[in-house]
């Protein structure tokens, strides 16, 4: 009897202790997602005061022991917000501190000058220049027409330019850039409107050719031509002030080169 009081007691003893649930507690601190240190905590959720089984008789099979179920949770620990993640929770872009809404070109300002300062700003440049542009993409007409018109001219204008100094020269002709021995300054005739108005001629004849054969050679040769002209005046007209010094200066600063009343 006393030997069955014993076994009886230590059974229920032994169920007692196994029936009393451990406790673990556990913290630790890791990295999670984004490098923000997250703290780890382990607890036990049994319930305290859950009711121990009855005790079992002697010869019955010996109970598997109950495992407390436990729960592991995650909980981040807190951090500041930055001001990304601000941007991004409100769901808007980051700021840069741009206003949108600034007259970034002061335009009232201008608005302003020019309705005070109209008519003295260069107004009709800006004019010709937008209505160039226009053109230039919206082209109306084709220049074909126009092109040749002015080639037309041009050749005309030289010939006539070549021809009537021929004429006003007479004796005075030579194709070297110093003058002849017995040689007349003239400043009538063709001479009257241009100092040079046969190399004039020429180059407008040339200018005029290309452009009625839209050769593009043409056009080259006829700006080597200028060159080459250019080069000619200054060393005729240094001879021709070495031989009339008053009289040629006074001449040449009244009358143009080439072109009446432009070059």
């Amino acid at each position: 009897m006393l030997s069955s009081t014993k076994q009886l007691s230590a059974l229920v003893l032994k169920h007692t202790l196994s029936s009393v649930p451990p406790v673990h507690l556990c913290s630790c601190s890791r990295r999670g997602l984004g490098g923000r240190p997250n703290k780890l905590v382990c607890y036990n959720t049994s319930k305290e005061g859950s009711p121990s089984p009855p005790p079992r008789s002697e010869g019955s099979p010996e109970p598997e022991p109950e495992t407390s179920p436990r729960t592991v949770s995650v909980v981040p620990e807190a951090q500041a917000p930055t001001s990304s993640d601000e941007g991004m929770q409100s769901g808007g872009p980051i700021s840069h501190n741009i206003e949108i809404n600034q007259d970034y070109f002061a335009s009232e300002e201008l608005i302003n000058e020019l309705k005070t300062e109209i008519g003295t700003r260069g107004e009709g440049w800006f004019i010709a220049q937008m209505v160039v542009v226009a053109l230039l993409v919206f082209s109306p007409f084709k220049l074909q027409g126009l092109v040749d018109l002015v080639g037309t001219v041009c050749l005309t204008t030289g010939l006539v330019f070549i021809a009537y100094s021929l004429l006003s020269l007479g004796r005075n002709l030579s194709p070297m850039p110093r003058p002849r021995t017995q040689h007349t300054l003239v400043t009538t005739g063709m001479y009257a409107y241009l100092r040079h108005p046969m190399y004039g001629g020429l180059l407008l004849a040339s200018l005029g050719l290309a452009a009625l054969s839209r050769s593009e050679t043409r056009l080259a040769l006829a700006l080597l031509l200028w060159w080459i002209l250019e080069q000619k005046v200054v060393l005729e007209e240094a001879a021709l002030l070495e031989r009339y010094p008053t009289e040629y200066e006074a001449y040449r600063s009244r009358v143009r080169k080439f072109v009446p009343w432009l070059y």
